[in-house]
Parts: C-alpha cells; structure tokens; sequence
C-alpha cells in the first residue's frame, strides 16, 4: 500500500499546502481572504461548540499532516478506531 504522502496531489496549478475543509453543512455567510488567516502549524478546527469535538470546519497544513499520517493511522488502529467523532476526533 503506498503511504499517504505518496499520494498527495503536487498539482502546479494549485498550492495544497493549506487546505480549508467544511462540513456539508456549513453556511459560508460571506467570502473570507484565505491569506489573511493564521497558518497553522498541523490542523486548526473550530465546532459547533467547545463541548462538541466534531469540528465543522478544519484548516489542514498538508505537508505536516503527510509527515504524521502513516503514525495517526497506525494510532487509530491501535486503539481499535474508538473515538467520539469518527471523522476529525483522531486529529484533535
């Protein structure tokens, strides 16, 4: 099986190195400058609420995340996939 960071798309048109992910249902109530946003370091989220950890709307440093993907995985599986939120929880 290749390793995620095999895999990531290094298309020239695009600069994937920051990637802004939402939920379906998020609302985007007006248009935001993506540069204007601080970098995270890994991955920022934010939710519904501070006692909800299902982020709707997660802020992705690709080349970090590849770096830690393989051992994030790993972890997950280790620990039988039990976690709160099956789709961001791991990463929080």
């Amino acid at each position: 099986m290749k390793k995620y960071s095999q895999l990531v798309d290094r298309s020239p048109k695009f600069d994937l190195t920051y990637v802004i992910w939402g939920d379906l249902d998020t609302i985007w109530l007006k248009d935001f400058n993506s540069c204007s946003l601080a970098k995270p370091t890994i991955l920022s989220v934010t939710g519904a609420n501070t006692d909800d950890p299902n982020a709707g709307i997660g802020y992705y440093n690709t080349t970090a995340m590849a770096l830690i993907f393989d051992d994030m995985i790993k972890y997950a599986r280790s620990q039988g996939f039990r976690f709160s939120a099956l789709d961001n929880t791991l990463m929080v």
